[in-house]
């Protein structure tokens, strides 16, 4: 007939108190892990059970290492999509454009194309090239401001994107910079349309080829609206007097 030992010669495997005594040849037999309970048996934790034991922390490390990484993870994906909300409602940028922006980086994030490189400046040339493939281009200094990052880190964060992503870089015509212009400038729609009806006349004028489509674009939002140059200069993020002489040469082509 089986019995259960004293307390003070339980299990020295699992500690179990489950111990049969009445076996033949040895001390008695763990019915809770097997383990079998010689005369001579050190009070000692065997060795598999040494072994188990560390394979159970190291798996507990595992575990927190993965889950510091999965945090980190989030956290840094966290941190760029409120920086990419926080430039879209500085400016005034569409809902697509934010959601492109937001999926650009999340691939690029994938790629490894983030490591190292500032957020922000990331973030900027996300919404940069989600703009551009939009068709809702956001001038190039408005964006390196809201970012505070500076041209030559910003240019070279979005070729990394094109690079890496295989996005083409496809240049933006001065009539998809004015979206942008008449929602930061709140101008009306008779003069949204004047402005977009006035650039179409200027499309292949050889005058103006070269000139900055911003300029252009700028330049044409003056001359059929209520703005002042410093205004229109101030939300295309160039200066008046790139203004004042992409008027000068509308005004020779006699288009007006």
């Amino acid at each position: 007939m089986s019995q259960k030992v004293e307390l003070g010669l339980d299990c020295p495997a699992c500690e179990s108190d489950e111990v049969e005594t009445d076996v033949y040849g040895f001390k008695g037999f763990c019915q809770s892990c097997g383990f079998i309970i010689r005369d001579w048996t050190s009070p000692e934790v065997p060795d598999w059970k040494i072994e188990s034991k560390r394979e159970q922390e190291s798996n507990k490390q595992d575990w927190l290492s993965f889950c510091r990484v999965r945090n980190s993870t989030e956290e840094q994906l966290a941190l760029a999509f409120e920086c990419i909300e926080r430039l879209s409602s500085e400016l005034a940028v569409s809902r697509s454009v934010r959601e492109k922006a937001a999926k650009i980086y999340s691939e690029a994030f994938c790629y490894g194309t983030t490591n190292g490189r500032s957020t922000d400046c990331i973030v900027a040339a996300c919404l940069s090239i989600a703009s551009q493939n939009d068709y809702e281009p956001i001038p190039t200094s408005r964006l390196t401001d809201a970012a505070s990052v500076t041209g030559r880190a910003f240019n070279s964060s979005q070729r990394a994107l094109r690079d890496d992503l295989k996005i083409e870089n496809r240049p933006s015509s001065s009539k998809e910079y004015l979206p942008f212009l008449s929602e930061a400038l709140c101008i009306s729609e008779h003069e949204y349309t004047s402005a977009s009806d006035l650039v179409e006349k200027l499309s292949g004028s050889l005058e103006l080829v070269g000139k900055s489509p911003i300029g252009i674009a700028s330049a044409a939002i003056y001359l059929t609206s209520d703005c002042t140059q410093q205004q229109i200069a101030d939300s295309a993020g160039i200066s008046s007097e790139t203004i004042r002489q992409r008027v000068g040469d509308i005004r020779e082509l006699n288009v007006l």
